[in-house]
């Protein structure tokens, strides 16, 4: 019996050990447990341990302890002590701050500015805090404090600033929304949408924009818009330009004389192809339609500038019979004044048509 109780404690003692026995002595105990198992006398010891080094690898165990400990406990009384001295500043600041609201309170100005500046100013101030504080600035003021009444005014005017600079970002939201809405009317083909996008970026856009005004001003041109026509018409009046922006000036003209009262642009087409502005040929056969047209829309001007053209052989050959003709039209019809310096139109035309073409001098075209 007692035999087999220190086979059955040799069983159980003798894995564990090999559990944790370094690599090159576990075949030691593996042996010595087959020796065990087939009931046979061992012929192998395991490696005796040392109790030395037994002890020293514990004392190494709780030297890494110990210095642990005494780190977590250094970190420890180092937050205590800045919590300490955290606590003693923010006391030693509120009893700063109570003593100057008392002397505030008790009438000093400058007292009541540096306390209005201290409550605006903390961290830890509340809306309703800083609103005390900017009371305390304005009472300042109100006493006459220089400080507080320049601060008062830079506080005005950063306001406004802020004001002014959300309403221009509201604005621009508004108008690039706008744009957005517009650009898909104008691309559904709406006409009043193609200008009003050719203008916009025409007077607000960038100089990247502005090629964007003119493809959509050219889109509007393309269905003869009149608004675009007078925008693009007025630009182009100085006849200043490349030969392509002269020739598009005068195909906006054509294309607006073509439409129901624009006696004005007729009368300003016909000056130009009698004069030659903007670069084309003068040629008083394509000015005399506009110049007549010009006339039927109560242009008097545009008869005297024809009978002036064919009396003085201007953009074409002289033309007395055409000359008179076009001074008895413009007598036919009420006259407005066209020479400063004559009482009255009527006699104006008589003395036109009775003086001989070269004892007066020729009246401008355009």
């Amino acid at each position: 019996m007692p035999a087999a109780l220190i086979l059955f404690g040799l069983g159980c003692v003798v894995p564990a050990i090999a559990q944790y026995a370094p690599p090159d002595q576990r075949t030691v105990y593996d042996s010595w447990m087959r020796d065990i198992r087939s009931n046979r006398p061992s012929t192998r010891s395991p490696a005796p341990q040392t109790d030395q080094a037994a002890k020293f690898r514990a004392a190494q165990a709780q030297n890494r302890y110990n210095d642990q400990q005494q780190k977590m406990f250094a970190e420890q009384n180092a937050r205590i002590a800045r919590e300490n001295e955290r606590i003693r500043a923010l006391n030693a600041d509120y009893d700063r701050l109570a003593a100057l609201g008392q002397r505030a309170l008790d009438g000093s100005v400058d007292a009541m500015r540096e306390y209005g500046f201290e409550l605006m100013n903390r961290a830890d101030s509340s809306e309703r805090t800083k609103e005390t504080g900017r009371a305390w600035v304005q009472a300042a003021s109100d006493h006459g404090d220089a400080v507080s009444k320049q601060w008062l005014r830079q506080q005005a005017a950063q306001l406004a600033q802020k004001r002014e600079e959300a309403e221009k970002n509201a604005r621009d939201a508004a108008l690039a929304e706008s744009i957005r809405t517009e650009i898909v009317k104008a691309k559904a083909g709406n006409v009043d949408s193609m200008c009003w996008l050719g203008m916009r970026y025409y007077f607000d856009g960038t100089p990247a924009q502005r090629q964007f005004s003119r493809e959509w001003l050219e889109q509007a041109v393309a269905h003869n818009d009149k608004g675009t026509l007078l925008f693009l018409v007025d630009q182009t009046r100085n006849g200043i330009g490349t030969p392509e922006e002269l020739a598009r000036a005068i195909d906006y003209r054509r294309r607006l004389a073509e439409l129901p009262n624009q006696s004005t642009v007729c009368l300003e087409l016909g000056g130009i192809y009698l004069t030659g502005k903007f670069g084309v040929t003068p040629d008083r056969a394509i000015a005399a339609p506009y110049l007549e047209k010009a006339a039927a829309g109560g242009q008097l001007d545009a008869w005297f500038m024809l009978a002036e053209a064919c009396d003085h052989a201007i953009a074409g050959p002289r033309d007395r019979e055409a000359a008179i003709a076009c001074y008895r039209a413009a007598l036919a019809q009420p006259l407005k004044k066209y020479y400063s310096d004559k009482k009255n139109n009527e006699a104006l035309a008589l003395s036109l048509l009775l003086l001989d073409p070269a004892s007066h001098p020729p009246v401008h075209a355009a």
